[in-house]
């Protein structure tokens, strides 16, 4: 196992939210997949993400990435947290495998630098009919026809899956039946059947499978998939599918790969630590969801070419310092100018980090961190 690892392999090597691929001696080293905090009360979360196979000929190495401790990589699970990176090994016997990202190679100009999903396991056929709804685009106007969100437009078009984001059909187990892929969002969709039949989709957790069993209720099991409030939930669990308000459904963390994490309990609030950074009180009648969002490698992908973002209904960002005076504050100029000021909108007003919180939002109150003290050095 590990064949052409280079004992002196370290974590700075590879850095956190990007795919990054070395050969190393005769083996193919991907950055896989984060192992998100595991709870040590439960012994079931401590396991890896993957098992080694030797018949597959893959070998699989956990440890630190550049923001962990400085050391080797070791074939082993140490620790659980959010600094654990998964390498996954193909050996230079040319045998296939399945892998989270899939690079072609440049045979047209379209494929050069390609990097996609590999969406192989996901179910082949089309959603459940009734589970459905049709979908308008609007190109980004709004009801009086104006443009108020600039470079939508056209696209494939879509079905919209209708997500219970609520989960408040408690206390009864539900089988995953079949993850699919869901275009209206990043993450992937699994399918559930409910033991009196009843058929939804949820967000697809990582690490659940076809044959699972969720469930949720005011006390369960903290398994990937599984929904609570934070009254019964443990300190220090990785959640995702937060609700903001009682009863409104999950809100934060149900993008691909996001979570958050119960960090602490004040009065009838919840704190919670996002991904951005930011702490902040919830409270403890909200549900959440267990585990991390499915499909974390949704933010390596390389698309290759404009026309598949076209295909998704995004249109080009054309750059003000490119336009006349009349069109952007940035433009006009001889020759090539750099805009002549600190970067605006076409309206005049400061972007590219300029604060726009309203100060005295009501729920100001309730972040206890903003996730831009990190930056001040706080």
């Amino acid at each position: 196992m590990g064949a052409g690892l280079k004992p002196g392999l370290r974590g700075s090597r590879f850095s956190v939210g990007r795919a990054s691929a070395r050969h190393f001696g005769s083996s193919y080293f991907v950055v896989h997949q984060y192992a998100p905090p595991c709870h040590p009360p439960n012994p079931s979360l401590n396991t890896p993400i993957f098992t080694t196979s030797d018949s597959s000929g893959v070998a699989y190495f956990w440890g630190y990435p550049s923001r962990g401790p400085s050391g080797p990589y070791t074939p082993a699970v140490a620790a659980c947290g959010p600094n654990i990176v998964g390498l996954k090994v193909r050996k230079a016997n040319g045998r296939q495998l399945n892998m989270a990202l899939k690079s072609y190679k440049p045979t047209t100009p379209g494929q050069r630098g390609l990097v996609l999903i590999d969406r192989s396991e996901l179910w082949k056929g089309r959603p459940v009919k009734s589970l459905t709804e049709g979908l308008t685009k609007n190109g980004g106007r709004n009801n009086t026809g104006r443009i108020t969100m600039r470079r939508k437009g056209g696209g494939a078009k879509r079905l919209y899956r209708i997500v219970d984001f609520k989960r408040t059909k408690h206390d009864m187990a539900a089988t995953v039946e079949r993850i699919e892929y869901d275009p209206n969002r990043t993450a992937f969709i699994a399918l559930i059947r409910y033991e009196d039949g009843t058929q939804n989709y949820i967000l697809a957790p990582q690490r659940i499978t076809v044959g699972d069993q969720v469930i949720s209720g005011q006390k369960v099991d903290i398994k990937p998939g599984n929904a609570m409030p934070f009254q019964g939930m443990p300190i220090g669990t990785i959640i995702h599918n937060i609700e903001l308000k009682p009863g409104k459904g999950g809100q934060i963390a149900r993008s691909a790969g996001t979570y958050a994490q119960f960090v602490g309990r004040d009065g009838g609030y919840a704190q919670i630590r996002l991904s951005s950074g930011e702490l902040r009180l919830v409270r403890q009648e909200c549900m959440a969801t267990v585990g991390a969002v499915s499909n974390p490698d949704n933010s390596n992908q390389n698309f290759g070419k404009a026309g598949r973002n076209r295909h998704k209904g995004i249109r080009p960002s054309v750059r003000g310092v490119v336009m006349n005076p009349v069109d952007h504050p940035h433009g006009g100029g001889e020759g090539r100018t750099s805009g002549g000021r600190h970067p605006v909108s076409p309206w005049g007003k400061p972007t590219k980090g300029a604060r726009t919180r309203n100060k005295n939002k009501a729920s100001s109150k309730l972040i206890l961190r903003s996730r831009h003290a990190k930056k001040k050095g706080r």
